[in-house]
């Protein structure tokens, strides 16, 4: 699941499949809008491209919407992003005994940089504490833009659910206990010792 969501977020097409849920009815129903998508070369790629031509050297913004298909909810959803071009080879022959593209055709892809409103990534429990949802969201906001920025938010996350769980995050002098340690420090019989080999993978 995750890999489909990055791999769409490194670049898709017009054709390509939405594998994120609607943020607003949580059912895997959004579209891609063809007629919303509009692209713009800078001024900079348009300089380039006059002096030596090549589309893998284009640089073009774009902007577009994903149309949920759910009758019930119609959520319409806006991103805007980078997009970049390739070459697509096909028929190959063998060249000195390596394979070689005979034919080839550009292809472009679209790589959003910001969405809104955000993806949900995946469904957050609804007893989860507040501190802890309003750091999910955060990192579901970001990661479009930044996935180590995103990473920092689930981080803060995992510190509020140990805290929640009575994992101290004080040693008696006033000085702050590193993440890791107090992942450590969770010991069998506190709620959150079955899951703490995933923590830890999370906290990394």
């Amino acid at each position: 699941m995750f890999e489909n969501y990055i791999n769409f977020l490194k670049g898709f097409t017009k054709d390509s499949e939405v594998p994120f849920p609607c943020p607003e009815c949580g059912r895997i129903t959004l579209e891609i809008d063809s007629d919303s998508i509009s692209t713009n070369e800078t001024v900079a790629s348009k300089r380039n491209q006059e002096e030596d031509f090549d589309i893998e050297t284009i640089e073009e913004v774009y902007k577009g919407s994903f149309i949920c298909i759910n009758k019930k909810c119609n959520e319409q959803i806006y991103h805007i992003g980078k997009v970049f071009h390739e070459w697509d080879c096909f028929d190959y022959v063998v060249v000195d005994g390596y394979p070689s593209p005979s034919q080839r055709e550009p292809v472009w892809f679209m790589m959003p940089e910001y969405i809104t409103p955000f993806i949900k990534y995946f469904e957050i429990p609804t007893k989860t504490p507040n501190e802890i949802v309003n750091a999910l969201n955060e990192a579901f906001k970001l990661t479009p833009t930044s996935y180590s920025a995103a990473a920092n938010k689930v981080r803060v996350a995992v510190e509020v659910l140990c805290s929640t769980f009575g994992i101290e995050s004080r040693r008696e002098n006033g000085s702050f206990i590193v993440l890791n340690t107090r992942l450590k420090n969770i010991e069998e019989g506190n709620l959150l010792f079955p899951y703490k080999t995933k923590l830890s993978a999370i906290k990394w």
